[in-house]
């Protein structure tokens, strides 16, 4: 989400397997706060493990850890991961139904009394999420450290917007926005038990989810010509409003 896979253009050369942005929101934010040394570290299909054991990418070497590219010098960190540790992108594929009169996916989820996923964030992503953050003040114990959220996807209220470019049941976005709110409750409190910032960006983009026509942050499962980025990813316009919002919050901390 951070990366801006297929949003061009696009790095090359030995990161080129990242599938990143040139203007993904850290390239865009980092014009506007106060650094003097910019590193991007994004990489597209990212487990959280890449920050501790690197990354192997489809094209060219595997990439670095990522927590090699702070230090004690380390004056700003911006972070967003998580989505993949669910894993989200596998729920939705999960979740595709091309037949408006399907069975849908929330009983695979809700089931026995059970919420899976929701076990999942708290079993798995918080405290993942937690071992990051603390090696992260460990490593950059000058630094501020900025906890980004990840957008609204799925429309905040509605029962959506089943199309073959978007095939998910409207019997399942009810399900699919607690998700997307509970993922970012998991990161918000993992923030906060670090004492570091939690970026809002789901409150702003809302009316800006995979089913909005004309002004979308998010594409599709089928993306557009006009706005192409990754399936169920921030599109340009997206990558443009998460800068909007985290430099003003960088800015108001960092001197």
């Amino acid at each position: 989400a951070a990366a801006g896979p297929l949003i061009l253009p696009q790095v090359t050369g030995d990161d080129a397997g990242c599938l990143r942005s040139q203007v993904d929101y850290p390239a865009l934010t980092a014009p506007r706060i106060k650094v003097s040394k910019f590193v991007d570290r994004t990489c597209s299909s990212a487990l959280m493990d890449a920050y501790w054991n690197g990354q192997a990418v489809d094209i060219g070497t595997a990439r670095p850890p990522q927590r090699a590219s702070i230090d004690a010098d380390t004056k700003v960190v911006t972070i967003q991961f998580g989505g993949n540790d669910l894993p989200f992108g596998d729920l939705l594929q999960a979740c595709i139904q091309f037949n408006p009169f399907g069975p849908g996916c929330t009983s695979t989820y809700l089931t026995g009394g059970r919420d899976l996923i929701q076990e999942r964030l708290d079993q798995v992503v918080g405290p993942r999420y937690d071992a990051v953050l603390a090696d992260i003040k460990a490593r950059a114990p000058q630094a501020k450290v900025f906890v980004v959220g990840y957008l609204t996807y799925v429309p905040e209220t509605g029962s959506g917007c089943w199309s073959p470019w978007v095939p998910i049941l409207n019997a399942d976005i009810p399900y699919l926005r607690k998700v997307n709110k509970g993922m970012n409750a998991t990161i918000k409190r993992s923030a906060e038990r670090a004492g570091f910032t939690y970026v809002d960006v789901a409150t702003p983009s809302i009316g800006h989810d995979f089913c909005t026509e004309g002004n979308r942050w998010v594409e599709p499962l089928i993306p557009s010509v006009e706005s192409f980025a990754a399936p169920v990813h921030p599109n340009a316009a997206g990558m443009r409003a998460i800068a909007d919002v985290l430099a003003p919050v960088i800015n108001h901390q960092v001197a």
